[in-house]
């Protein structure tokens, strides 16, 4: 991993986080204005949707964590603490997606 990439992986995960932020909620207020919920039916169309935004969100999460955990430490201190410090904020941003988007799975809504 040389020091761009390190650079790169700093804000990798959490620009992932925000775009999954975004883009849940976002899903959550147009599909509750336009009725996709269907009262009463736990699987209905927007929650099916919210899973899915939400599940390959998380699947992006972990595939740069294992990807930065894998990655191969170089011979220099500088690329070794930014491989060392993307690795710790992509597995930030994966626990802060899966607490950020468990209410689109375990809540009601449009409540």
């Amino acid at each position: 991993m040389s020091a761009r990439v390190g650079l790169l992986g700093l804000v990798a995960g959490l620009l992932v986080w925000s775009s999954a932020f975004i883009a849940l909620y976002g899903l959550h207020a147009v599909g509750c204005g336009l009725g996709w919920h269907q009262p009463g039916q736990f699987a209905s169309p927007l929650r099916l949707v919210l899973i899915a935004v939400w599940a390959s969100h998380l699947g992006v999460l972990v595939w740069l964590v294992v990807s930065y955990r894998r990655a191969a430490p170089g011979g220099d201190r500088t690329v070794g603490f930014l491989q060392l410090a993307a690795w710790t904020l992509g597995l930030v941003a994966l626990v802060a997606t899966l607490w950020t988007g468990a209410p689109v799975a375990l809540l009601s809504l449009c409540a």
